[in-house]
């Protein structure tokens, strides 16, 4: 899992964890 950390951590996160949880 990669970290939420860089320009836009909250964004990156939700999208990151959207993806992943659609993936599941």
């Amino acid at each position: 899992m990669e970290t939420c950390e860089g320009n836009n951590p909250t964004l990156h996160c939700l999208l990151m964890f959207g993806n992943m949880f659609w993936y599941i």
